[in-house]
């Protein structure tokens, strides 16, 4: 008993540092996704700043300037993504291995109580096998007259 007692303590451990990995892990995708929204964010506010800017006549220098930097920046944002998406693979990751033990960490919570349940019952049968034998005993006593 003691010793199932141990070993759910053991699986309990690595259930914790399972959770505290995928809890890691997911601040990992929280922060690549904060950054990947960032960039898309500076984007779209580049680009709106521009077209302001070119309503009134725009050099062909500022253009390719224009062209370049959000070729680079198109870049940045895709290798992002990427990033985003490793962070993501490895959050399905942590997440399936804390799903595994926590299942077999309730497989042997359930054991346990089971075991529990049982034990208990057997000593419920043995009291009350007690009980009913010392009142027949008595009752035989009585019987006799004793």
């Amino acid at each position: 008993m003691k010793r199932l007692d141990r070993i759910i303590k053991i699986f309990l451990d690595d259930e914790y540092r399972a959770s505290a990995e995928m809890s890691s892990c997911k601040a990992s995708v929280n922060e690549q996704l904060r950054i990947y929204n960032e960039l898309i964010g500076y984007e779209a506010e580049y680009k709106k700043k521009f077209i302001m800017k070119s309503s009134v006549a725009t050099s062909i220098n500022r253009v390719t300037n224009y062209r370049s930097f959000m070729a680079r920046l198109k870049l940045t944002i895709d290798k992002q993504a990427s990033n985003l998406e490793t962070h993501k693979g490895e959050l399905d990751v942590y997440t399936q291995v804390w799903r595994e033990k926590k299942k077999k960490t309730t497989v042997l919570k359930k054991l346990n109580e089971k075991i529990n349940k049982d034990k208990n019952m057997e000593l419920s049968k043995t009291e009350q096998k007690e009980l009913d034998d010392l009142v027949s005993s008595r009752s035989y006593h009585r019987k006799l007259g004793l």
